[in-house]
């Protein structure tokens, strides 16, 4: 398995109020991330297939931080959508969804660098 990670300091807050609304309780911890790269089979060269992993922390009070960003989010209910206001993952995440596994349990997806990734959630906020 390979597990990718880039170090990109945090940004600060920009200038103006963005007062962001966070996720219900129930969706704040730890997720983790994860994309599949298949392996490639070309004359001379051939590569494993691989997967991508990344993590970050989402917080009921519109804050996120991963390894390597800071930041706030906005959760749009109606949707069931995040918007990133700043941070690393305003520039690198899209299409972020929150919704339901089969079993009940929280569930994630987002689009980075053009790749799909699902998340779950490893770790509850204090657990």
């Amino acid at each position: 398995m390979l597990v990718a990670s880039s170090t990109v300091h945090g940004q600060d807050r920009p200038a103006g109020r963005m007062d962001g609304t966070g996720v219900p309780a129930e969706y704040a911890g730890k997720w983790t991330c994860q994309a599949s790269m298949p392996g490639y089979n070309l004359p001379g060269v051939s590569t494993p297939p691989t997967t991508i992993v990344m993590t970050f922390n989402l917080r009921t009070d519109g804050t996120y931080d991963a390894p390597n960003a800071k930041g706030h989010y906005r959760f749009h209910s109606a949707q069931k959508t995040i918007e990133w206001l700043d941070g690393l993952h305003r520039e690198r995440f899209s299409k972020t969804e929150l919704s339901r596994r089969a079993n009940g349990l929280p569930a994630l997806s987002l689009i980075a660098n053009k790749r799909y990734f699902g998340c779950f959630l490893t770790k509850k906020p204090g657990a």
